[in-house]
Parts: structure tokens; C-alpha cells; sequence
């Protein structure tokens, strides 16, 4: 049974997700543009299959050929998503913006892709079939409000023997705003508030003069312990966790004395029957 608090939260929420969907739709067109700007070579390279993966995400997903692969946040480029297909996996990639799917599903057209491109809140997933995907990529969990709600969606698309790779940017650096090699605390850690501010682009618009609009829109600090915390509450066995200080993006500005990215690697098990026990 509700309590009379959460009808109001309901409510807010669904006001959170209506404006960062018309922030994001807004944008997707000149990030797409943006791409193109950053790698002149996107469709030439994709096609003679390139990766826009790490090195170590691509390791830590092991061998993907074959296995059915979802991308919970594509965005317009689907750049990472092709660069799973590229691997070998069959794909799926979500986005929750309708715009972005759709220009995604134009590159594909463009690049001969066989990718399933869905719309869908990557907090909910409710396009996606129940045990049905090998490996699940999540990132940027500063978009989701209910991160329980999101990894317990996760878990219930994964099948049994499946895993969850995340990455997302290191909650430490987003308390903080660097300076070269130093660095500036502009968030307490502890302070896990709603961050309303004007949406004007990714960093790769910055990095190619801006896109020249504003739109509302609200992110979600999640420190670390909660992140951990909530993928285990889902039903996730953890497997690895490993905190990167480089990033693949270029030319971004970052204390390279500090974890740049948190990655995890985490597996739904299968049933106890199926799992053979120890020293057998």
C-alpha cells in the first residue's frame, strides 16, 4: 500500500523524466553533428569495424560473439553499440529519446547494422523481454533517479549466467571540478540532492564551439557505496570492480591523479541446481 508521501514523489519524478527527455531530444541532432566534428571518420571506421569502446571494457566483457548484448543508453550515434556488433554480440540498444532512435536507426541504414534500436526508459526497460539478454552495458547513472528501481530492471533482462558491465563516471570526480592537475571540491560526497542547472551540451560540444542552447534539466549523485550497494540489492553477484583514471574520450580535461570512471562487473547466477557445487 502507498503512503501518502509517495504519489507526490511519483509525481516529481515523472516531471524529472519529462524534462531531462525534452532536454536530451532537443540535443540529439547536433550530437550527432558533434560526432561527425570529433571523428570525421565515424561511418569509414565503424564499417571496417572499428570499436568506440575501452580497452578495458572490451576485457572485461570477454567474448561477446554471439551473445545478445543491450546498450541501455545509445543516444543518437550509437557509436558503442555498433562497436558490440562490430565484436560480434547481437544488440540491443535503448534510448529515451525518441529523436535519438531515430537517428540511430538511420546510421544503421547507413552502415548495413542488423541493431535493434528500442525506445525506453533505461530505469524501467519495458520493451525487453524478461532473461533475455547476455550482457547488459549501463552507463551514466547520473541520469536515473531511481537507480534501485533501475538495477532491479536490469537484473529482470538479464538471464541466468548473464552479467552487467557498468561504467560510469567516478562519483569522487563529480564532487569536483579540475584545474590542470589539481582540483577544486564543488559537491559534498555526502550530498546526494537533486542537481538542477541548464542543459548546453555534452563536453564534446564545448569541445567544438558549443551548440548554443539551453534547456532545464536535473542530474542524480550517486556515491559509490550506493551504486555497490544497489547492485547487489538487485540480485547481482559481483564479480570485479575496477576504477580507471584515463578516459577515452579525447582532449577531455581530467586530474589523471584520480579515478576517472567506476566499473563494474556483476552476474546474475543461476539457479542453485544448475550450479555446480565447490570442489565438484
Amino acid at each position: 500500500m502507498k503512503s501518502d508521501q509517495e504519489p507526490a514523489s511519483d509525481n516529481r519524478r515523472a516531471k524529472h523524466l519529462a524534462m531531462n527527455r525534452k532536454a536530451w531530444d532537443a540535443y540529439q541532432s547536433a550530437y550527432m553533428e558533434f560526432h561527425l566534428k570529433e571523428y570525421p571518420d565515424f561511418f569509414e571506421y565503424l564499417s571496417g569495424g572499428g570499436v568506440f569502446l575501452s580497452d578495458f571494457e572490451v576485457r572485461l566483457a570477454g567474448e561477446v560473439a554471439g551473445l545478445a548484448v543491450l546498450d541501455v543508453c545509445c543516444a543518437s550515434s550509437a557509436d558503442e553499440a555498433f562497436s558490440w556488433e562490430n565484436l560480434g554480440a547481437n544488440v540491443i540498444a535503448c534510448d529515451i529519446s525518441p529523436v535519438a532512435i531515430e537517428i540511430a536507426k538511420r546510421n544503421a541504414v547507413r552502415l548495413k547494422s542488423h541493431i535493434r534500436f528500442v525506445v525506453a526508459d533505461a530505469q524501467e526497460l519495458a520493451p525487453i523481454a524478461s532473461d533475455s539478454v547476455d550482457l547488459l552495458y549501463g552507463r551514466y547513472l547520473c541520469w536515473f533517479e531511481d537507480l534501485e528501481k533501475a538495477l532491479r530492471a536490469w537484473y529482470r533482462v538479464v538471464r541466468p549466467g548473464g552479467r552487467l558491465l557498468l561504467v560510469t563516471p567516478h562519483p569522487t570526480c563529480c564532487c569536483l571540478e579540475s584545474e590542470g592537475e589539481t582540483c577544486r571540491i564543488v559537491r559534498s560526497y555526502d550530498d546526494e540532492s537533486p542537481d538542477y542547472h541548464d542543459f548546453t551540451g555534452t563536453d564534446m560540444a564545448d569541445r567544438h564551439g558549443g551548440w548554443g542552447q539551453r534547456h532545464p534539466c536535473v542530474e542524480f549523485f550517486h556515491p559509490t557505496w550506493r551504486i555497490i550497494n544497489a547492485v547487489v540489492a538487485a540480485g547481482f553477484c559481483l564479480r570485479h570492480v575496477e576504477e580507471p583514471t584515463v578516459s577515452r574520450c579525447r582532449d577531455e580535461e581530467h586530474c589523471t591523479r584520480l579515478p576517472h570512471s567506476l566499473v563494474v562487473l556483476a552476474e546474475k547466477l543461476r539457479a542453485k541446481e544448475d550450479v555446480e557445487p565447490d570442489g565438484e
